[in-house]
């Protein structure tokens, strides 16, 4: 969509910040660690648009402790969560171990050991086992708790596990507990 409508992405960013440009940011981020980006985040188109614009100019970190959004300087390292929903994945800031901020949208920390496998087996998920892995993405998306959506990643796991002999390599450190949730 950005792509096709490159007019759009300033428009967009408006929403992050009227008086500030991208350039700006990126310049400030130079002496900066991180800093604050402030717009509604709900569950909506635009919310993933703006979120896309941050994610291709910058790291976007979340803040367990101050429940916010933080941007970075751009890292160049590919980290495979281009081709999930936006929404889903970022570095968390302050509590690496947790596995998910529960709000709407949900934030997922990608250095968690169940992220890092999903991100690791996400083309070949998609590949054999399609309808799964589009129920668990749509529970990471849409799930409204943590019950809810560590019940049915470990359900998924569990299956997962019993395909092929384990083709999945789904061990034990890969299944959600109650202490990864916020």
């Amino acid at each position: 969509m950005l792509r096709d409508n490159p007019n759009l992405e300033n428009e967009i960013w408006k929403d992050i910040d009227n008086k500030h440009t991208i350039s700006e940011y990126q310049e400030k981020l130079k002496s900066e660690t991180t800093i604050g980006i402030s717009f509604n985040r709900n569950y909506s188109l635009r919310t993933c648009i703006l979120l896309a614009v941050l994610k291709k100019y910058f790291t976007v970190y979340y803040d367990y402790e101050q429940w916010g959004l933080y941007i970075g300087k751009k890292t160049e390292e590919n980290t495979g969560t281009e081709a999930f929903p936006v929404m889903l994945f970022f570095s968390f800031t302050d509590k690496p171990s947790k596995f998910v901020y529960v709000h709407s949208p949900n934030y997922y920390n990608k250095n968690h050991p169940f992220s890092q496998w999903l991100i690791a087996n996400q083309k070949e998920l998609m590949e054999k086992v399609q309808g799964v892995y589009n129920d668990m993405i749509k529970t990471m998306v849409e799930g409204k708790n943590a019950t809810e959506i560590m019940n049915f990643l470990n359900k998924s796991l569990k299956f997962l596990q019993k395909y092929q002999n384990n083709h999945f390599k789904i061990d034990d450190t890969i299944f959600l507990k109650p202490e990864d949730f916020s």
